[in-house]
């Protein structure tokens, strides 16, 4: 883990994992997450930026329970519910080139409130989906 200042960055934590897989699972890298914590001054906000791979439901209620805020680039198969009541997978949620749409209050993961932000633009290849507990704005993105 990186503490970001300035547009610099300083690894606060870093743990070796030797795994098989590009999948690690949140209890293979909650040691990371538990150093960078214990290093870190009281009642500093924190922000755990995470890509696609990260989109777990227990890394989510560890960061909630340490009051740590977050903001997690997501699959596009993952299903949400909307504040509607309505579910959709974030394949259904994304916008054309050029716009963006930003979703308030959904639930991912059965019990997970959250935001979405997607995106589709033009420095990016491909549309984005972040996940946060953050309520989302077009800053969103400059995460």
């Amino acid at each position: 883990m990186c503490l970001v200042w300035g547009g610099r960055s300083v690894v606060i934590a870093q743990h070796l994992l030797e795994h098989g897989s590009a999948s690690v699972g949140f209890e293979d890298y909650k040691v990371v997450l538990e150093m960078a914590q214990q290093r870190l001054p009281q009642g500093v906000q924190v922000t755990l930026l995470a890509d696609r791979g990260f989109e777990h439901g227990a890394l989510i209620r560890w960061l909630q329970q340490q009051q740590w805020n977050w903001a997690i680039r997501t699959k596009s198969d993952l299903t949400i519910t909307l504040s509607t009541g309505r579910t959709a997978a974030v394949a259904e949620l994304l916008p054309p080139q050029g716009e963006a749409y930003l979703f308030s209050k959904v639930t991912i993961l059965q019990d997970i409130d959250a935001h979405l932000a997607t995106a589709h633009l033009d420095l990016a290849s491909e549309p984005w989906a972040l996940l946060s507990n953050l309520p989302p704005t077009l800053a969103t993105f400059e995460l």
